[in-house]
């Protein structure tokens, strides 16, 4: 793990950075978006996405006490609704075709000449793991559920609309909402269903009747996909299918 002194000198850097950008960089600043400046919020999205995982390192360092502690849970709080805000930005003005697979996820089964992708990491499934990890904690109270709860959906909703445009992002997507279905973290999932995270693994076959799906835009893990059957199922043809997927 890097030092505390190593995370404070990148945070800097990064704040410098922002701070320095020239106001045609900013988004606020930009009223129509097209596929000449959707750049500019790939940018935003990259250096949000950092922040966070700069945030977390930071939460979890050995050193750090109960202030720093607090601080960063903070400051990772406020990067994770800045992603949230470029995400929404890039749903509401119907610019996600001209993304690249690197917002949405690591780009691991890319062909020599993605270069672009391929030196990039994820944003939005960064996103949508910290969202989890943060709706699982036993101090959130019911409104910061709901609030986080709506994040997630609306990182599943990005997912969805992009894999009309890179295909293999489908089994990411799928992870994700077996993971978020099982964890109880459905839009009507009540208030009083708490998993319990000793005993569950979101990838065990069971007889899906510890949290049911009722959110009909929720992927049902157990419904006419039967994804857990499959992956499940080493010889299916979901598996050839993924390893032979190409973006």
């Amino acid at each position: 793990m890097p030092s505390e002194e190593a995370c404070r000198e990148v945070e800097k850097s990064l704040l410098d950075w922002r701070r320095s950008l020239p106001a045609e960089l900013f988004p606020e600043g930009v009223h129509h978006w097209t596929v000449e400046n959707v750049w500019i919020l790939l940018l935003m999205a990259m250096s949000y996405r950092l922040e966070c995982i700069l945030y977390r390192t930071l939460g979890k360092h050995p050193t750090a006490d109960a202030a720093s502690i607090q601080r960063a849970a903070q400051r990772q709080q406020n990067a994770m609704f800045e992603l949230d805000t470029v995400i929404e930005r890039i749903m509401q003005n119907q610019v996600a075709q001209f993304c690249p697979l690197s917002l949405s996820v690591k780009a691991l089964m890319l062909q020599p000449d993605c270069a672009l992708t391929m030196d990039s990491t994820n944003c939005v499934s960064t996103l949508l793991a910290m969202h989890i990890e943060t709706a699982l904690s036993p101090t959130l109270s019911t409104n910061q559920k709901c609030i986080i709860r709506t994040r997630i959906h609306t990182g599943l909703s990005f997912m969805r609309e992009t894999c009309e445009y890179w295909c293999s992002l489908k089994w990411t997507l799928r992870m994700f909402e077996v993971v978020v279905s099982r964890m109880g973290l459905s839009l009507t999932v009540a208030d009083d269903l708490v998993p319990d995270l000793n005993s569950i693994n979101p990838f065990d076959s069971t007889d899906g009747s510890d949290f049911p799906l009722r959110d009909d835009d929720l992927f049902d893990a157990r419904g006419e996909d039967g994804f857990l059957d499959d992956l499940t199922d080493l010889n299916g043809d979901w598996l050839q299918d993924l390893l032979g997927s190409r973006v």
